[in-house]
């Protein structure tokens, strides 16, 4: 684990804490204490459940004193009076609210997004035999939807999908090939619109509409699509379904979330000459 990372998280920690600090913490089974204070087993088990990496002895033994060392720095500011410094307040607040957001929206996603092995079953079911496939495609990747358009009128007026692809897509590199794969279903989770477009494609030759993704505008043309020799079992492709399944009943949530609150909330933005061009105030 990186010295950043460590940082980072231990300062979430801090947070969490400093956002409580009417609740008394017992000495009783901590990991540590400095001048009194403890660094306690729950504060620890909240810490590491934001760590997505394996908790090796090394590990838990720099989480500790990285504690320590922030506690004793955050002690001695305490003493000098920093934590009531104007701008120290308004970061603190900043920071609550973050943490404070965030616990909320992790409690609406609990209720509201929860994928059941139903979902995942259902999926697999839908998509089986993408499951037994693997997949050859050409794409075109434009970030304006003009150009993907206009990409796309001229190979249904009989351009070749090489010489359009040369003209209007932004990664296009004389060096390598247009073509990727093979690809087996899951293989490109990351991209469920190409994903799906390019699964969605049964004969060679076969050319997508225009598929909209965070990273641009992308038309894919199906160069092969062949039998696999052992097709992908429900149980080696269920960790990957439940993931995606899960990251889209997300997303659907919080922007649905979000729509409601802002109907329901009077929103002013003023955006006007005292932003700077990097981001800051005039003041």
């Amino acid at each position: 684990m990186s010295k950043k990372v460590l940082l980072a998280l231990i300062a979430a920690v801090i947070l969490i804490a400093g956002c409580n600090k009417s609740t008394s913490k017992s000495s009783e089974n901590a990991l540590c204490t400095v001048n009194g204070v403890p660094f306690t087993t729950d504060e620890y088990n909240e810490y590491i459940s934001q760590y997505q990496g394996q908790i090796t002895p090394d590990v838990k033994s720099q989480i500790i004193n990285q504690w320590v060392n922030n506690e004793l720095l955050y002690q001695n500011a305490k003493k000098e009076g920093v934590e009531n410094k104007p701008e120290v307040k308004r970061k603190i607040e900043l920071l609550k609210k973050q943490v404070v957001a965030t616990e909320y929206l992790n409690d609406v996603m609990k209720n509201r997004a929860q994928v059941t092995d139903a979902d995942v079953q259902n999926f697999y079911n839908s998509h089986k035999d993408d499951y037994g496939v693997s997949i050859k495609f050409s794409k075109i990747m434009t970030y304006s939807p003009d150009n993907a358009q206009a990409a796309l009128n001229e190979l249904k007026s009989g351009k070749s999908f090489y010489q359009v692809a040369k003209k209007y897509s932004v990664d296009y590199n004389p060096q390598q090939s247009i073509t990727l794969g093979p690809y087996k279903r899951g293989d490109l989770a990351q991209l469920p619109e190409i994903e799906d477009a390019a699964f969605a494609l049964k004969k060679p030759g076969d050319i997508s509409g225009i598929i909209q993704t965070k990273y641009g505008y992308f038309i894919i043309k199906l160069v092969s699509r062949r039998k696999l020799a052992k097709p992908i079992t429900y149980d080696e492709a269920k960790n990957v379904i439940y993931n995606r399944l899960s990251l889209e009943k997300q997303t659907n949530v919080y922007m649905t979330l979000l729509d409601s609150l802002k109907k329901n909330a009077k929103i002013s933005i003023n955006l006007n000459d005292n932003i700077n061009k990097n981001g800051t105030t005039g003041k």
